[in-house]
């Protein structure tokens, strides 16, 4: 009786499947110039770099990829360029969060207004001023060459998913349009593409409590007398429920809400759900993340009315139980 009430209530209530967007912004060093002539062994590491999300989906920088190649130096032997991590985590960055650094030597001070100035979906800043994203410029050892008054011209990409992101860097050292001992630089930015992900992660969910249905009427359920639930994770604001391990048609339905990091691998997140009977579901916990930013727990607590039976309520705990995918 109860599964074929609620199949009734999902057929009233047609869901629609979300995909996620990809997308981010990027501040990046356009020139940099340093006074002092480079040396053979010697080099420069820039870590002037933000990344913005600018899309609906988590991005996890440390699943950032790069490429870099020279254009053009003015150089006798060819410099070695590089884009690199220096750190070994990076944060995982929600809608609208920004994260990184601007040197003082470019002579822009980074705040969440001159970000929002450039890309004005953005929320949130965390600056880092020990940036966990660096660009080397090398004077390769036994070069037997000084980089002086030269000029080298490079290109790069930044890429996650699908989503990539290109830019261009001047190099100039022994510049002698610096003051002794100094350097400077200026910013760009830019955009990358935009492109469709979907999350998809799948949980087996258990859950333990009490449904009530009258007057001294009520029944503790646990694990061996639920009804078993998978949830499907479509993006950062829709998951789907489903009372087949297939989401079968008729037998599923969403649930919308949104999330907060609260640490770098954990969240907290709400959702609910309000059918045409206005009979509902609302849910409230936490999200576990791996180092790639992938989901591996959910847990929580929940409050039903009338989902499953006319005149009964129910609240209680859910855990996922196995990972489908």
């Amino acid at each position: 009786m109860k599964i074929f009430l609620l199949i009734a209530i999902l057929i009233a209530r047609v869901p629609s499947a979300l995909a996620g967007e990809l997308q981010f912004g990027l501040i990046y060093p356009s020139d940099f110039k340093a006074e002092r002539p480079l040396q053979p062994g010697n080099g420069w590491s820039l870590g002037t770099f933000v990344v913005v999300n600018l899309g609906t989906t988590n991005i996890n920088l440390n699943e950032l990829s790069f490429t870099s190649s020279i254009v053009s130096t003015t150089t006798s032997v060819n410099p070695a360029v590089d884009m690199r991590f220096s750190k070994s985590s990076l944060p995982v960055l929600s809608p609208g969060h920004a994260y990184g650094y601007i040197n003082n030597g470019f002579n822009q001070p980074l705040t969440l207004a001159y970000l929002q100035s450039i890309f004005p979906t953005t929320t949130n800043l965390i600056i880092d001023a020990a940036n966990g994203l660096n660009a080397d410029f090398t004077n390769p050892l036994g070069s037997g060459a000084v980089f002086q008054n030269s000029e080298t011209l490079v290109d790069y990409q930044m890429s996650i998913d699908g989503a990539t992101a290109a830019w261009r860097t001047s190099w100039e050292m022994g510049s002698p349009l610096v003051p002794p001992f100094e350097t400077q630089g200026t910013v760009g930015h830019t955009l990358s593409n935009r492109v469709t992900v979907g999350t998809g992660e799948i949980f087996k969910i258990e859950t333990t409590g009490t449904e009530y249905c009258g007057d001294f009427d009520f029944t503790k359920f646990n694990a061996s007398s639920n009804v078993d639930l998978w949830v499907r994770l479509d993006s950062n604001t829709q998951l789907t429920v489903s009372l087949t391990s297939n989401f079968l048609s008729g037998t599923t339905f969403p649930m919308t809400g949104f999330f907060y990091l609260t640490k770098t691998k954990t969240a907290s997140f709400v959702g609910g759900v309000l059918f045409v009977d206005f009979s509902y579901a609302t849910i409230l916990g936490t999200a576990t993340f791996n180092k790639l930013g992938e989901v591996t727990k959910l847990q929580g607590t929940f409050i039903q009315k009338e989902v499953l039976r006319v005149g009964c309520f129910s609240s209680g705990t859910f855990k996922s139980v196995q990972k489908l995918n």
